[in-house]
This record gives C-alpha cells, structure tokens and sequence, in this order.
C-alpha cells in the first residue's frame, strides 16, 4: 500500500540523512515495524493484516539484521553445502490487526518484534518469497477435466498418493479441490537449479498430465537471478491445464523472461507451449509471450521472490 511505501521511504531517507550528518548508520527495526503496525491498524482494514520480512544487508561484510511480522520462515542457499537451509524466527502476529495499545488494552501485553541478526557467507543466497509461491496449486481435476474433490479420485490414485505422505508432502483433505505447490517443491527446484542438477515435477492427484515433467538445469549459471527465475518457471508450469479441446481463443500470457527460461530449461516446452501467438501488435520487447491452445489455473495470489547474493 501507498501508506507504508511512504513510511518506508520517509524513515530510511531519514536513516540515511542522519548517517551523512553524524558518520553513523544507525536505525532501529523494530520501532519502524511498530510503525507499520499501527499505520495499518490505524486505517481500519476489518480482518485484513500485512505479513512481512524486512532484511537489511551490508553489503560489503555479509551481516544482517531482520525483522518480521507473521512471516517467521527464512530460506538460504548456503553456498558450500549447496543446500537450501531454513531458519525459523520466533512466531509473531502479522502487521495491523490490532494497534499496540489495542493488544495492551486487550491482552495486557503486546506483540515483541525481535531483531535477529546474522551472517552470509561469500556464496550464500538469502530468499524471502510471499506466501502466494508456496499456496500456489492446480486444481484437482477428472479425466474430462471437471474440478472434483480429492475424495472423489479413483482409489487407486489415492493409494499411490500416500507416497508423498512419506516424503514430507501435506495430507489433502477429502473435501479440498486443489493441491498446494508447497515448501518441499520450492527448496527441491531451487537446489536443482543452483547446483546444475535436474528437477522431476510430479503432481499429485492428476489425471490431467498424467506424468512427470522434467526440467534440466545442465549449464545455468548458479546465482540468486536465476534461482527466481527457474522457481517461477517451475510454478508457472505447476497450473497448466492441458486440454486437448483447447483453441485459439484458449491463451496463456507468460512473461518473456520465463517463457525463454522454459523453452531452454524445460524438457517438455514443446509439447505444451506449441502454438506461439504472433502478432503485429506484438513486438520482441513486448513484456509477455502469448500461447494458445492452452489453458492453466488461476494464479489467486501475488508471487514476489526477492533473493540477494553474497558475492
């Protein structure tokens, strides 16, 4: 929102008028969270809230110092295992669902934002992504394409679907018509992608595409660019519905960055992105390519990936 961008801007130009006044960079997190806190509750948003990470690096040495509000899950690559490694921060409300005094005057405490701080090592890629990555999801659908409940899958696709029980994938309730994307596909696609390797996606529940996809990341350089590019790809791919019915006036919009990301990296582009819309309005700068001939399920959140890289 307006407001908070604002906020934002105002008090870290402040920061940064005092540093040039005194020699000192000096700035306190968790006032400025508090700050957003109240501005958001302030306005008034019934039942809304704001859930946030705010992360400031020095460049030059690696530390940082990071707050949040309802967003208590940090992920980084650490460059010399090349693994993904999560951190966990003290669980806190999201911002604006009660102003500091209200939580007083209701509770007789309030919400204690910590600052944490800590170190990236040269190799270390630092990832924070809205919760719209992790609830993305396709939709579970029959072999006529008809949405259905997982409860009504046929018995023996329910029984093979107990596998991923076993690796860590959430229990599908009986009545949900989707399955999420999930915390195990984003750490797996970013490994693959940042060591070199292959990824295997597999949905669950689908009679659809009805097999594995495959990615190849063989040559991609490992940086923190193209680890938000190959996990958007690989989300973008996750909502595709390949309807065989599907025509001309069926379009897909994919942005040009990703559509060139799938076409070099993904085994399977032809076979799904075959039927490139050309146009004379449509120009090679033009931010999206467009596919007909296919359809995909609707992205129902924003999906923000912010990764920095100690170099």
């Amino acid at each position: 929102m307006v407001q908070v961008a604002s906020l934002f801007k105002n008090y870290f130009n402040g920061v940064i008028s005092r540093s040039e006044r005194t020699g000192k960079l000096e700035y306190d997190l968790k006032e400025f969270t508090i700050s957003i806190n109240d501005l958001i509750a302030g306005i008034g948003f019934s039942g809304r809230f704001a859930a946030f990470n705010l992360s400031v690096i020095n460049i030059r040495t690696g530390k940082y110092r990071m707050i949040h509000a309802g967003d208590n899950i940090v992920n980084i690559f650490d460059g010399k295992t090349r693994k993904i490694k999560q951190i966990k921060l003290e669980i806190v409300p999201a911002a604006g669902a009660n102003t500091m005094k209200g939580y007083m005057d209701l509770f007789g405490s309030s919400p204690d934002f910590k600052e944490v701080r800590g170190q990236l090592n040269r190799g270390d890629i630092l990832l924070l992504f809205t919760d719209g990555v992790e609830e993305s999801h396709h939709l579970i659908r029959n072999e006529s394409l008809a949405v259905i409940e997982y409860q009504d899958l046929p018995e023996s696709i329910k029984e093979n679907d107990k596998k991923f029980l076993d690796f860590g994938y959430e229990n599908i309730d009986n009545d949900r018509k989707f399955e999420l994307f999930g915390t195990i596909r984003i750490d797996e696609v970013l490994e693959a992608a940042l060591n070199g390797g292959s990824y295997q996606l597999i949905r669950r529940c689908d009679l659809t595409i009805g097999k594995p996809i495959h990615f190849d990341f063989k040559g991609l350089k490992p940086s923190s660019e193209n680890a938000v590019l190959a996990l958007a790809s690989v989300e973008k791919v996750f909502r595709l519905v390949p309807d065989k019915s599907a025509g001309v006036n069926d379009i897909v919009h994919v942005d040009r960055r990703i559509a060139e990301f799938l076409e070099k990296y993904f085994r399977e582009f032809k076979e799904f992105y075959s039927y490139q819309v050309t146009d004379i309005n449509m120009s090679k700068t033009s931010l999206h390519i467009v596919y007909s001939h296919l359809k995909e399920d609707k992205q129902e959140d924003d999906l923000t990936i912010w990764a920095y890289e100690r170099l």
